[in-house]
């Protein structure tokens, strides 16, 4: 599993640097949406088989390790990069929402950019330092399962035993 943390990490890496001047470009109003279906195909494609590599969990397989040694100062570098990422897409998203359906190219250029550098970012992140050490464990039991999460954390409702006895 080293080996696929490594590969997963380095892939990270660079298609969060491709895609980072692909938004620069679509920021300067540079480029446009991909002329051809392939090229996004592609990208999809390589893109969630990495995707279903981070996200693959299997109840009592062995932990991998970190890519990078864990520090404190680390760990803060890579929450402040997903926390601007996130909120630089959600700025775009809102952006395109507010125009509706008379978005520019440039927008939603802009918006897919940033949800896919998002994810590439994320993706460094999870095989640089582990997801363990990045977030809190409540967290990740929501993220593992949010339906199951909900389902078992909803409040019992408990009888008073005193309208129980009343009722007799």
């Amino acid at each position: 599993m080293n080996r696929t943390a490594q590969m997963c990490f380095t892939y990270g890496c660079l298609s969060s640097m491709g895609v980072f001047i692909w938004y620069v470009n679509a920021f300067l109003g540079r480029t446009q949406l991909p002329a051809s279906v392939w090229i996004v195909e592609a990208f999809f494609v390589v893109h969630a088989i990495v995707m279903l590599m981070t996200f693959h969990r299997r109840p009592g397989a062995s932990l991998w390790a970190p890519v990078l040694t864990v520090t404190p100062n680390r760990i803060r570098i890579g929450k402040l990069l997903l926390l601007i990422a996130m909120i630089n897409f959600l700025m775009c998203a809102v952006i395109v929402a507010l125009h509706n359906r008379a978005s520019s190219a440039k927008e939603l250029t802009m918006a897919l950019t940033s949800l896919a550098l998002l994810n590439t970012i994320y993706i460094a992140v999870h095989w640089a330092f582990r997801p363990e050490n990045l977030f809190p464990s409540s967290l990740l039991v929501f993220i593992s399962n949010p339906f199951l999460y909900c389902f078992r954390r909803q409040p019992r409702l408990q009888r008073n035993d005193r309208s129980r006895q009343s009722r007799r």
